[in-house]
């Protein structure tokens, strides 16, 4: 039988690799962190071209405060608690509003978990896949990103 923490990673990395069989279908628009962070702006008017959504002249600056990092903390303290009083998350909001980066996890776990990481994604992920998940990598100047 396997370890829980090999079918969790195997069971996350076959969805993710199933979701990117659909990448090229014309009703799925792919977000990366990455791409969110490096340019924000961008990505909401990609988003907005996807939907065919007009945003309104002058709007993007309120569009761009009420998603940031630190609106969606402030936002998420405020509503911590359900009716009860009581907290959603064990760590509460914060922990889950971590500091948006990407790849930090390789930081904190051990090399053996890396090393059962690397097995599993070699095995069950493409390599563009891979890529996509890990770092990003589609052409930004594509308005569809693909």
């Amino acid at each position: 039988m396997q370890k829980p923490e090999r079918t969790r990673i195997y069971q996350n990395h076959h969805l993710d690799s199933s979701r990117w069989n659909f990448r090229s279908l014309t009703n799925i628009l792919f977000l990366h962190n990455n791409h969110l962070k490096r340019d924000l702006e961008s990505e909401i008017l990609r988003i907005a071209q996807y939907l065919d959504f007009d945003v309104p002249e002058g709007s993007i600056e309120n569009i761009l405060n009420m998603v940031s990092l630190k609106t969606m903390r402030r936002n998420a303290v405020e509503k911590e608690r359900d009716d009860e009083g009581e907290p959603f998350m064990i760590d509460g909001v914060c922990s889950f509003f971590h500091k948006g980066t990407n790849n930090r996890w390789r930081d904190v776990m051990k090399s053996e978990d890396l090393s059962l990481y690397d097995e599993v994604a070699d095995r069950e992920l493409s390599t563009d896949c891979r890529q996509w998940l890990e770092q990003g990598l589609f052409d930004l100047t594509d308005p569809l990103g693909k």
